[in-house]
């Protein structure tokens, strides 16, 4: 198995085989690719809650890409792309669209995330339904 981080918060560019052994001091970003494993496969975060911020605080949101990869033993690659959606106003102005658009692929083909339709049978069970 393996990560990919292309892009999360303050990570750029890491290639992790797992098991890997993560260390470092405070601030290395040892939480962080925790986090951007649990983005990558479930969408919400450590706590099981939506990601408040994957940008970090980007000041230029054209910059803001959370862009994860997880890599199974059979090669199937799945991958988790958060960014911002620019329109083009009639005055012709850019925009913010969608501060947060995400696309998940599989094997490089788009497919749905459903994690957000199934928050209440999560929560709540079949009882539910």
């Amino acid at each position: 198995m393996k990560i990919e981080i292309k892009k999360f918060k303050k990570l750029e560019s890491i290639n992790l085989n797992i098991p890997a052994e993560i260390t470092g001091g405070n601030g290395t970003g040892k939480s962080t690719i925790l986090e951007a494993i649990s983005f990558v496969l479930t969408g919400k975060n450590l706590d099981g809650k939506e990601f408040e911020q994957i940008y970090d605080n980007r000041v230029d949101l054209h910059e803001a890409v959370a862009d994860v990869s997880y890599f199974d033993n059979y090669g199937n690659e799945y991958r988790r792309i958060v960014s911002p959606v620019y329109q083009i106003s009639r005055a012709g102005k850019e925009e913010l669209k969608v501060k947060c658009n995400t696309i998940c692929k599989k094997n490089d083909i788009a497919v749905n995330d459903f994690s957000l339709e199934f928050t209440d049978f999560a929560k709540y069970g079949t009882d539910y339904f």
